[in-house]
């Protein structure tokens, strides 16, 4: 399971529309065609801090010029087009912590591939072969990294173990962020309905409430016990976790 600093980590990719043109038109006896992707990449980075706005720490830009051969490629269709594109974006260096076609970003380059794929085919209607040409394909793309503290601090208490205390945590009717009544326990909750314990208390509120209360603090709304701790421990479990992995993995590269 990812620490809640990995699950929190919003990343958005932006792109911008894109250019198609014919840098070399087809020589004779055809051959090999080829993608040329010029490309200007802006990354900026975005803290979101519990009880404050939402602050950017940095920004990065960075250009990326790759060729890529096709042979045997006829740039008429479209899936062929598609695929060469999806080759080249795929080699764009990210300059995050995690790659351009991240899943966690969507489906992006849909709109991308589409219409230059569509550039392309419409710049070779009137000829009878798609082979021996050559196109520039030019876009910009803006992504964005930004660490949300108050949702991880949520996840946090959710994969935490509830501390056992001395004493017993009063029956909690009600929710003392919404002052609703709490629904008694489902096997299947709905969005609505879903509760969170916080661990060390074990006070109850709606999932939603205690999430819209984290926004502005750290603390449970009834005892004010600060909860901080369950994301520096997720933290560092999270942390080790990754350490043992790489060690393991380190290992088994000097055994082979």
């Amino acid at each position: 399971m990812p620490g809640p600093f990995a699950v929190s980590l919003k990343h958005v990719v932006t792109p911008s529309p894109v250019h198609v043109k014919i840098r070399q038109q087809r020589t004779a006896g055809g051959g090999a065609c080829s993608l040329r992707l010029l490309c200007s990449i802006t990354t900026s980075y975005e803290l979101q801090m519990i009880g404050g706005p939402g602050l950017q720490v940095g920004e990065e830009e960075g250009h990326a010029d790759h060729v890529i051969a096709l042979h045997d490629v006829d740039l008429r269709s479209h899936d062929a087009c598609r695929a060469a594109m999806l080759k080249l974006l795929s080699s764009l260096p990210g300059a995050g912590p995690a790659s351009l076609l991240d899943p966690a970003a969507g489906e992006w380059y849909e709109p991308v591939l589409a219409a230059a794929a569509d550039g392309i085919v419409s710049q070779l209607q009137p000829v009878t072969s798609g082979e021996g040409y050559a196109f520039d394909v030019s876009l910009c793309i803006g992504e964005s990294f930004k660490y949300v503290q108050p949702e991880a601090l949520l996840l946090a208490c959710e994969q935490a173990e509830i501390i056992p205390t001395t004493s017993q945590a009063p029956v909690v009717e009600r929710c003392a962020v919404c002052m609703e009544r709490l629904p008694l326990p489902s096997p299947t909750p709905t969005t609505e309905e879903a509760l969170l314990s916080l661990p060390s208390c074990g006070h109850t509120f709606h999932r939603r409430c205690i999430a819209s209360w984290f926004q502005k603090g750290s603390t449970c709304p009834l005892c004010r016990r600060d909860m901080m701790y369950c994301l520096l421990d997720a933290e560092k479990r999270f942390g080790l976790e990754r350490e043992d992995i790489s060690s393991k993995k380190r290992n088994r590269d000097m055994a082979s």
